[in-house]
């Protein structure tokens, strides 16, 4: 009867052992997924940082952009006037009563 006892107890050592190296495969697959995991974190981390410095840098093109915009219509908008009051003194001037001709009226 003492060796049911033996045989059973190696057969729960053996057990036991089976267990803890599945568990340690286990942990040894988890921790590779956990590393794999980190270091798509890290990346994305820096892939995140790499886009808010660059929309910084859009940012401020953006800004540059539109000032310069507003420069530029307040140009048009002066040449606009100019333009129109050159019209406006062209329209005013009294045309002569002489015909003046040219080369290409002979």
């Amino acid at each position: 009867m003492e060796w049911i006892y033996l045989v059973l107890i190696i057969a729960f050592v053996v057990w036991s052992v089976q267990i803890v190296m599945v568990y340690r495969r286990q942990v040894s697959n988890i921790q590779t997924q956990i590393d794999v995991a980190f270091n798509s974190q890290q990346d994305v981390v820096l892939q995140a940082e790499e886009y808010e410095l660059r929309a910084g840098e859009v940012a401020g093109q953006l800004a540059d952009l539109k000032s310069e915009l507003e420069t530029l219509e307040q140009t048009e908008k002066k040449m606009e006037q100019e333009v129109n009051q050159f019209r406006q003194q062209q329209a005013s001037r009294r045309p002569t009563r002489h015909r003046v001709e040219t080369d290409a009226d002979e």
